[in-house]
């Protein structure tokens, strides 16, 4: 996109949000599209992907994310499933869904969303969300200030939801399936995430979260 034809589709936001955003968005481009060219450092932490490249005379734009997460973080369908075996990269490929709906933009598709969203990332039990999801989702995050709901790292994950409010209002939280029923009734949200194959019974109730054009 032209920066002239991203203002337009920043014109409903207030002014205050316009500058990070789009500041937001060139940040998740140079996450999935790795720019390398001739004077990247060979040193530099972490290296450019770019700098394998056997033409390394003239630039060079690398994915980040493998093709086939590339295909599932391009589905736009009501409910995708992501079937496979270890080491895949499905927990980044989900993290970086959540990121990226929460700021309204995916570089993958160059695809605009309405935003502000709320947003439930589902891991199996606290440990989990505390080692595996917050970091991973972190990892993704523009520069652009997120404020959390407490410290991330001394934060008691059984006293209740860990949220991450984005600068466009976009609310994101992190659930764990073992809380049970009871943690997730009464709350809608407009998608939710599972990083790994849950209860039945809190699925089925997550499900009910969303609303009735989105289940």
């Amino acid at each position: 996109y032209e920066p002239e034809e991203i203002l337009r589709n920043a014109a409903h936001l207030p002014a205050a949000v316009i500058k990070p955003w789009i500041e937001a968005i060139g940040h998740l481009q140079r996450v999935a599209w790795r720019l390398h060219d001739h004077a990247c450092d060979p040193h530099a932490e972490p290296l450019c992907v770019g700098c394998l490249s056997t033409t390394a005379a003239r630039p060079v734009v690398r994915p980040y994310f493998h093709a086939q997460q590339m295909e599932y973080i391009a589905y736009d369908g009501r409910e995708g499933w992501c079937i496979t075996s270890k080491r895949w990269g499905k927990t980044d490929a989900g993290m970086f869904i959540g990121v990226c709906r929460a700021i309204g933009y995916n570089p993958i598709t160059n695809e605009f969303y309405r935003v502000p969203i709320a947003v439930w990332i589902v891991g199996l039990d606290f440990p989990m969300i505390r080692d595996k999801l917050v970091p991973a989702f972190m990892g993704f995050l523009p520069p652009a200030p997120t404020k959390w709901s407490d410290d991330t790292k001394a934060w008691d994950y059984k006293k209740t939801d860990l949220l991450a409010t984005f600068f466009n209002g976009a609310v994101v939280g992190f659930k764990s399936a073992d809380s049970g029923m009871t943690k997730i009734q009464s709350e809608d949200r407009d998608l939710i995430i599972y990083d790994q194959e849950i209860a039945e019974e809190v699925y089925t109730e997550c499900k009910n979260r969303l609303p009735g054009g989105g289940r």
